[in-house]
């Protein structure tokens, strides 16, 4: 129940996640899940069951006071309802992220996909079939030869119509697969003035001060800089 969690773990501040990209962004396409419904999910935890001769139960890795924390214990409260069992295990951010990067989790409790632009989220999908590396960024593990031809294609064009198309396939196949389960989407505002260059103290490697680092999808033949 989206909503519930909207509701009492962010004050109602932000909206539903309908996917991977915020509603708001251009690149959005809509693959949102259905509402819930608990009558049929009560039928398939009895099912898996039956099946198994197990109950259905998992353990969630989750940051200690935090608001996921708090979000954590409410979805564990519905799992319940259903029949699902939900241990939450309260585990350091390091050691969050270090599990997160050597796959030894069952699920995990993490912000995300707060980028600009979907193509930051590539190495989140990349990968090859059956050669996973012990270290990865892809969190999920999670390889789609047509998801990676996706952001391959967009990345090999100017056309923003192409693009569009490019990450709508990606975003549907995501919602049909489910690596990922999106809750919530709470916005983030930056406020800045015209004589502020970056929000970001960078430096080269000689250690003087330097220019930010831009992302971009489609190669420049040169860049200028005003003075």
């Amino acid at each position: 129940d989206r909503a519930e969690i909207l509701s009492k773990a962010f004050a109602g501040q932000g909206s539903i996640a309908r996917g991977m990209v915020s509603d708001t962004s251009p690149w959005f396409v809509d693959h949102s899940s259905s509402g819930r419904d608990v009558v049929r999910a009560k039928k398939l935890v009895e099912e898996y069951t039956e099946e198994t001769g197990l109950p259905l139960t998992f353990r969630l890795l989750v940051a200690p006071g935090t608001t996921l924390e708090r979000v954590a214990s409410l979805w564990r409260g519905q799992l319940e309802e259903v029949g699902i069992d939900m241990a939450i295990d309260l585990v350091d951010p390091q050691m969050l992220s270090l599990a997160a990067v050597l796959g030894q989790f069952q699920a995990i409790l993490q912000v995300g996909f707060d980028s600009a632009h979907p193509d930051a989220y590539e190495p989140l999908f990349r990968g090859i079939p059956a050669q996973q590396s012990v270290v990865s960024g892809n969190t999920t593990r999670y390889i789609s030869p047509l998801v990676t031809k996706s952001f391959n294609d967009a990345r090999t064009t100017a056309d923003v119509t192409r693009q569009v198309d490019d990450y709508g396939t990606i975003q549907e196949q995501v919602a049909i697969d489910i690596p990922y389960l999106f809750l919530v989407q709470v916005r983030e505002v930056v406020v800045t003035s015209t004589k502020l260059r970056d929000v970001t103290n960078w430096s080269s490697g000689s250690g003087a001060e330097g220019l930010g680092r831009d992302d971009a999808t489609v190669s420049l033949a040169q860049l200028w800089l005003a003075r």
